[in-house]
């Protein structure tokens, strides 16, 4: 049998599309430089990415016709959310041949909160993991992260303005505490909250098969109540695990 190639003039001249838009921040209308935008055709590998200029304008180039879903993420230091699940995530059809503009996202100027982590005996807990969860709505929230400091200060930016926000703070060796709505300022900053970490509980152990033979990175998870009463490791090559700082309940251990 003799190999059909597909002849370069026919490659070059096959149907190829552009997708243009621009990211706005929502209240003065300026432009966001360096959001990131994914492009992708579901069930495929055809991805593609673009991040937005000084003018706050992106185009993806040599895509190929279909029905495409882009993300827009805007640049983490600079403090914005979306209003709703539509302003980051859109579907568009993309035609043979055509260059598709005008495919915006807009962006809210977000609020920050600030505090302060702490152990029981009022010392700062550095390096804690602190995330803050805000919602403008039943089904849309935004959640971001961040890390203490040596004197156990956190700042997180990025925010809903007027919402109310949940702070989850945690730390190796100690229980996970989450300070629930919380009232954000409709601008600037929440000032000064704290939360307080205690010592927790470890669970340790190994993991072994029917033949008693120790079992290497296996997932264990203990599950408890409520929707972050959750800890997770893997096993070591000798089988063993340790989770530690466990909040005091009743768990159902999944390996």
């Amino acid at each position: 049998l003799t190999p059909v190639l597909a002849s370069p003039k026919a490659a070059i001249n096959a149907p190829v599309a552009t997708v243009g838009g621009r990211v706005t921040d929502q209240d003065s209308g300026s432009p966001i430089k360096d959001a990131e935008i994914s492009i992708w055709l579901p069930g495929t590998r055809d991805l593609h990415r673009a991040t937005t200029n000084a003018n706050g304008e992106f185009r993806s180039e040599a895509l190929t016709p279909g029905d495409y879903e882009l993300e827009c993420r805007p640049p983490s230091e600079g403090g914005y959310c979306y209003a709703s699940y539509r302003d980051y995530r859109l579907r568009v059809v993309v035609a043979p041949d055509s260059a598709l503009d005008g495919v915006d996202f807009v962006f809210l100027s977000g609020v920050s909160i600030n505090g302060h982590i702490v152990d029981e005996s009022g010392r700062p807990v550095a390096g804690a993991s602190v995330q803050a969860t805000s919602r403008s709505g039943p089904s849309t929230y935004v959640r971001q992260t961040s890390e203490t400091d040596t004197s156990g200060v956190f700042e997180i930016t990025g925010l809903h303005p007027g919402a109310s926000a949940d702070v989850k703070a945690s730390a190796e060796g100690y229980a996970t505490e989450t300070l629930r709505n919380i009232p954000l300022p409709s601008t600037g900053t929440k000032e000064n909250i704290e939360l307080i970490l205690h010592s927790g509980s470890s669970v340790a152990g190994v993991i072994l098969d029917e033949a008693s033979s120790p079992v290497a990175n296996a997932p264990i998870c203990l599950k408890g109540p409520g929707p972050y009463a959750e800890y997770c490791t893997v096993s070591d090559d000798s089988g063993r695990f340790r989770l530690d700082g466990v909040d005091a309940a009743s768990y159902v251990v999944c390996v």
